[in-house]
């Protein structure tokens, strides 16, 4: 799996952290399917994160739109966002 590479940077809890915040919601209302995660050159993931949809988080459960799409970089840590209105990727502050 390509989340493998990612043995020092536990990017999945910065990640749901980051996307709680935005969302006002809690971090276990976001998930990541490993299909939704692919390796690029360099130890960088691509890696797309979806709303959990359930009782809790609310939503419709046959869904599970995507929350945020980022890049990691698994050896320095660095995480950028891909910012849909400027077409790139942004460097992510948490």
């Amino acid at each position: 799996s390509a989340s493998a590479f990612a043995y020092n940077c536990n990017y999945e809890s910065i990640l749901f952290s980051y996307l709680a915040k935005q969302h006002q919601s809690t971090e276990d209302c976001f998930l990541i399917d490993p299909r939704d995660v692919s390796a690029e050159d360099g130890g960088v993931l691509s890696v797309k994160v979806r709303e959990r949809h359930n009782k809790k988080c609310g939503g419709d459960p046959e869904t599970m739109p995507t929350a945020g799409i980022f890049r990691v970089n698994t050896s320095s840590c660095r995480i950028d966002e891909f910012n849909i209105a400027e077409d790139e990727y942004l460097k992510l502050n948490y």
